[in-house]
């Protein structure tokens, strides 16, 4: 009886199915690398296009006005025109005597008769402490509807220019307390207040105080 050799087979190799939480677990997996590309794709919409931004040198806005270029100030000196105030060295006023020459603060102005027109003046000393002269520096400044022709300077005898009318030195009076008073008008026979034209004005009986 002749052998029969049977050749052995190999078993068939059995692999073991998945589970139902090994699905589960590759289910959860592929959605969070899903939502992991879509969370990139939404980053990249939310950055800013700094290349949509870039501004060129013919779209840049204009830069923001200096405070000289708001105000008109063009960095040169400034203008007295255009109704600038201007500190007046003589001017008229109406006083209790009629239209009076007076100084920048309204002072009543007066000429002395013991001046003689053109020449310096004579109060001095204690005199000019009574009567302080009109000094001047530089050119005088006139008020409204006094003539420029009408008003010089002398040279005072301790230096210094004072104003003068027609020729006559002008002076203020110490005691006057406040603008438009003339209570030295007439004193001692000697001191006047003057009219725009410079003519004294008209006596008056209020005597006055000399020095």
């Amino acid at each position: 009886m002749n052998a029969v050799t049977r050749a052995h087979r190999r078993p068939p190799t059995i692999r073991p199915r998945p589970t139902r939480a090994v699905a589960v677990a590759l289910v959860a997996a592929t959605s969070l690398a899903a939502s992991a590309c879509s969370g990139d794709d939404d980053a990249d919409a939310g950055a800013p296009d700094f290349a949509a931004t870039t501004t060129t040198e013919g779209s840049r806005p204009p830069a923001p006005a200096s405070p000289d270029e708001v105000d008109g100030d063009t960095g040169g000196p400034p203008s007295t025109e255009g109704g600038a105030d201007v500190a007046v060295t003589v001017a008229v006023a109406a006083t209790d005597l009629g239209e009076t020459l007076v100084d920048g603060d309204a002072r009543t102005l007066y000429v002395f008769d013991e001046d003689t027109p053109g020449e310096p003046t004579t109060c001095t000393a204690a005199c000019a402490d009574a009567w302080p002269p009109l000094a001047v520096d530089g050119a005088p400044v006139l008020g409204d509807g006094l003539d420029p022709a009408a008003f010089t300077t002398i040279t005072r005898p301790g230096g210094g220019a004072q104003l003068a009318v027609d020729g006559r030195p002008l002076y203020r009076f110490a005691g006057d307390a406040a603008p438009g008073d003339t209570t030295g008008h007439g004193s001692q026979g000697l001191w006047w207040a003057v009219g725009p034209d410079g003519a004294p004005r008209p006596e008056s009986s209020s005597g006055g105080l000399g020095y």
